[in-house]
């Protein structure tokens, strides 16, 4: 599956829509917004798979699952009331075959 793809290989396909690197984003307390949002289109996107647990999301983006959860819900929120991130959204996610 493309979603365990981007986990384990951070420098696949969808790293390279989004131009991010989950390296950085463990590595830094604080992230650029733009990428903040790319990393939650990431996070929110494995999430709504269900292939995997928050825990182990949370390891790859250097998260807590709990902090996971509240990524996941935050994002959730963003994408209901702006178009402009549906449309990256439905971008990325078409690019994935399950």
């Amino acid at each position: 599956m493309m979603a365990l793809y981007i986990m384990f290989y951070p420098e696949g396909m969808k790293g390279r829509i989004l131009k991010c690197d989950l390296e950085s984003y463990k590595m830094k307390a604080r992230i650029l917004e733009a990428n903040k949002i790319d990393r939650d289109l990431l996070i929110y996107l494995i999430w709504q798979l269900g292939v995997v647990t928050n825990e182990r999301i949370g390891e790859k983006f250097g998260l807590t699952y709990s902090a996971v959860n509240r990524r996941v819900r935050i994002f959730k929120e963003m994408l209901d009331k702006d178009k402009r991130l549906q449309r990256k959204f439905k971008q990325v996610k078409s690019q994935i075959k399950i």
